[in-house]
């Protein structure tokens, strides 16, 4: 299948690189659909405590979507630097997983709020 094809090109990639996509059940960064996809660490840059501590907020009834957000670029950009990561390049990696889960995390924002009400 394509997803599988993909999966096997991105694992290719991950190897070349040192880029570690995680267990691909959902924790980490990215949903279980996903997670395969989305990176958890990037060489030296551990995103993984920005990824759950971004879900986490998800969760959160006194956070709005974008303030979560917020958090995961200032977190991600955190891990870079502290990954030896230059702040351009911080920035650039904290832009774009602040982008994805900007327009794409709608879904995930609402099921986790509406978990937490449950």
């Amino acid at each position: 299948s394509q997803e599988e094809l993909l999966a096997g090109i991105l694992v290719k990639i991950g190897e070349h690189f040192d880029i570690d996509f995680g267990p691909g059940d959902g924790t980490g960064c990215g949903t279980a659909e996903l997670d395969a996809f989305i990176p958890d660490r990037i060489g030296d840059i551990d995103l993984t405590c920005a990824c759950m501590t971004h879900d986490e907020a998800y969760g959160d009834l006194e956070l709005t979507k974008l303030e979560a957000d917020i958090g995961l670029f200032h977190d991600v950009y955190d891990a870079a630097r502290d990954g030896g990561a230059t702040k351009v390049e911080s920035f650039l990696l904290a832009g774009i997983y602040f982008g994805s889960v900007f327009y794409f995390g709608g879904p995930s924002w609402l099921a986790a709020q509406q978990a937490a009400m449950a």
